[in-house]
């Protein structure tokens, strides 16, 4: 059995006549056209890319130099808690050691 030959190897499909390509001075001048406008785009595409990547990396530092702000405030605040700390002992240590000197020298 022949098959046609407008019969594609694919079954129900039709293999129509390649359409003619145009190759005009109109045609090219629009490919060449249609070419620099594709390249610009992918060029702002990746500027676009670019941008992002920037700005993130800025949104990024400055995340982390408030990080940084806030962690030198807590330390600052943990210091100046140990210092308190270490004065109310100093002072409950010497008040327990004159109660203890006070009882110590009363005999019962």
């Amino acid at each position: 059995m022949s098959t046609p030959s407008n019969a594609s190897r694919h079954r129900g499909a039709l293999n129509l006549p390649a359409r003619p390509r145009f190759d005009g001075p109109v045609a090219r001048e629009l490919r060449v056209g249609l070419a620099r406008v594709g390249s610009e785009v992918r060029r702002m595409v990746a500027r676009v890319a670019a941008l992002r990547a920037l700005r993130a990396v800025d949104r990024e530092e400055r995340r982390a130099s408030r990080e940084l702000a806030w962690l030198r405030n807590e330390l600052e605040q943990a210091e100046h808690n140990w210092n308190w700390l270490q004065i109310e002992y100093r002072q409950r240590r010497d008040a327990l050691n004159t109660r203890l000197n006070s009882v110590a020298g009363d005999p019962q």
